[in-house]
């Protein structure tokens, strides 16, 4: 197999995929996330038939390297919920309660979040969403390239999102409230 068989890879892989997504589950508890981390062993293994030597058997090769996967798929996930925390930590106080928020509080929270956007970034989005131009009027508009309209967009609906993250998320943690409230 280590030598490019793919048969014996397609073998070894309908032998072990399963085992080995069951085995990691019990480290993530949850199951796409153990398929990512077995599928990383299988691509890796693939990938570097190579140059990879083997001491011990090769089912204990894809048992620690699906378990280190899965593990390191937790801190990834862990460092990402202690960051998501403390931003929502420090703008907590900038942002209205997720329980008074009407349609014009939501334009304003926007119109906030566009007068962060650079001028260009922000002309853009507005010649865009406000006065309904495609993105190739645009370019002819601004005699910029359409590739350079829809980069701007994206930027500017990166940075968007990355500021109404936290009213967003306190209002599913709302909503979600209410729904399973109403469901007991």
């Amino acid at each position: 197999m280590l030598k490019g068989d793919r048969e014996a890879f397609d073998s070894l892989f309908r032998k072990y995929y399963q085992p080995l997504c069951r085995f990691t589950n019990f480290f993530t508890q949850d199951g796409d996330e153990a398929e990512d981390a077995v599928q990383t062993a299988f691509i890796t293994l693939w990938e570097n038939k190579e140059n990879i030597h083997i001491t011990r058997s090769l089912k204990a090769y894809l048992y620690q390297m699906s378990r280190n996967n899965a593990l390191m798929l937790l801190r990834k996930s862990n460092t990402r919920k202690q960051y998501e925390q403390q931003y929502l930590d420090i703008h907590d106080n900038d942002l209205p309660s997720e329980k008074n928020l009407s349609d014009d509080e939501i334009n304003k929270l926007v119109l906030k979040g566009l007068a962060l956007l650079p001028e260009k970034c922000k002309l853009i989005f507005s010649l865009s969403r406000y006065d309904g131009l495609t993105y190739e009027e645009i370019a002819e508009y601004l005699e910029i390239s359409p590739k350079t309209v829809e980069n701007q967009m994206g930027i500017a609906f990166q940075k968007l999102r990355e500021f109404l993250l936290p009213v967003w998320k306190k209002m599913l943690v709302f909503l979600g409230g209410i729904i399973l409230g109403g469901i007991s």
